[in-house]
């Protein structure tokens, strides 16, 4: 497992300044918590997929709403923030099992002229994100209190400060190549040296293509089953 202390090794190679002649730990450290939120929002990952209770008549969940419920998740206990929302499954029932619509993701220019012009609480049918993230709108409001919803989403680590610090939410071997070649990339521009920031970045590019063609292909099929 990744620390902070192997990722500045390792960007520093990259970097050629392993005698810290051209950045301190704290400029490297920085970037690569830089490179690690980069990573999230390149590659979906991590993920979490936490149950929020819905209120009666209300449309709007701010992400903050949503973050203590991914920050009681085990797997997702240190996350920081919420990066995107991926979809969200309306909950009808109040105990198991439960039943689970998805909905329909819309812009929120789509949603609103649909839904918010003239606004009747009845049962979700569809959810948009306002603006880069910050708030998800469910469509019509839910009439009632015994509804959830789940939540699929990325969500931002907390910051690496110590340098025993281990790598929380990045998978192992994606963060290995990844995180350092952003990094670096990142040092780089912070020092105006745009080439070489660019010949960095081609390089994280050019990985994580080698590791989404390596992951295995998920194809939807609507007549599959397992009956």
């Amino acid at each position: 497992m990744s620390t902070l202390q192997s990722y500045l090794q390792t960007t520093r190679f990259i970097l050629h300044d392993v005698n810290s002649v051209t950045f301190t730990d704290s400029q490297l450290t920085n970037c690569i918590n830089l490179a690690r939120d980069r990573i999230v929002t390149d590659t979906y990952s991590p993920q979490a997929l936490p149950f929020i209770p819905l209120i009666s008549g209300q449309d709007a969940y701010p992400f903050s709403y949503i973050l203590p419920y991914v920050q009681a998740l085990p797997a997702s206990s240190l996350a920081r923030a919420i990066q995107a929302i991926l979809f969200v499954n309306f909950v009808q029932t109040p105990t198991p099992p439960y039943i689970k619509i998805p909905l329909r993701p819309l812009p929120f220019n789509v949603l609103n002229e649909r839904y918010r012009i003239n606004p009747v609480n009845s049962l979700c049918e569809a959810f948009g994100v306002l603006d880069l993230g910050s708030i998800v709108y469910l469509e019509p409001p839910p009439a009632g209190n015994t509804f959830q919803a789940e939540i699929r989403c990325t969500w931002l680590p907390v910051y690496m400060v110590n340098y025993t610090d281990q790598e929380t939410a990045i998978p192992a071997g994606v963060s290995d190549a990844l995180v350092p070649l952003m990094a670096a990339s990142w040092a780089w521009e912070n020092n105006d040296d745009m080439e070489s920031s660019k010949k960095m970045e081609d390089k994280y590019t050019a990985h994580l293509n080698q590791f989404g063609a390596s992951m295995p292909p998920y194809l939807y099929d609507p007549y599959s089953s397992i009956y």
